[in-house]
Order: C-alpha cells, then sequence, then structure tokens
C-alpha cells in the first residue's frame, strides 16, 4: 500500500467515524476532574454535566475567558465557591 493510499484511507476511516459519533458525546463530556482550582474572575460561565446526559461522571463544566473548559468536581467547596461568584456576578450584571 503507498503512503498516498495509506492516508486517503485514514482521512476516510476519520470523515466516517465523524459522522457516527456525536459531536456532543465525545466533544462535550467531562471524563476526569481539574485537580488544580480556579479564581471566579478567570471565568465567564458554567454549565452542568449530569451522568442522565449520556456522560460517565457529574460535574460542573467552567467556561473561562480564554475559551477554555474546565471540569470540576460539583462536590469540591471550591466548585461551589466558583459557582456562587458567578451567580453573584450575573445577578450584579443584570
Amino acid at each position: 500500500m503507498t503512503c498516498s493510499s495509506a492516508c486517503t484511507l485514514a482521512l476516510l476511516a476519520t470523515l466516517c467515524l465523524h459522522l457516527f459519533v456525536s459531536p456532543s458525546q465525545s466533544a462535550s463530556c467531562c471524563l476526569r476532574y481539574s485537580m488544580k482550582k480556579y479564581p471566579c474572575h478567570k471565568m465567564k460561565t458554567y454549565s452542568i454535566q449530569s451522568m442522565m446526559s449520556s456522560c460517565d461522571i457529574n460535574a460542573v463544566i467552567f467556561h473561562t475567558m480564554k475559551g477554555r473548559y474546565i471540569c470540576a468536581d460539583p462536590a469540591q467547596k471550591w466548585t461551589l465557591d466558583s459557582i456562587q461568584c458567578l451567580n453573584a456576578r450575573t445577578k450584579k450584571a443584570q
């Protein structure tokens, strides 16, 4: 098999996989928690992930000002503090 044939086959396999795997299941599910605590002022908003939504763990997904996503354990104190901070910021802005 030539290099171009192998590359074409790999590309085709990737495209097929992309069509059959829902992006919401692969890209937006936290698989593990971040070990680092992030300050509230670096966060923009958050969303809640539950195991009921076809994800493996319950998590809070923080959306940072730089467009990154931080997966946090909802049972951790810093996570709850950050949620309260973001909720207070939202109420203040209204």
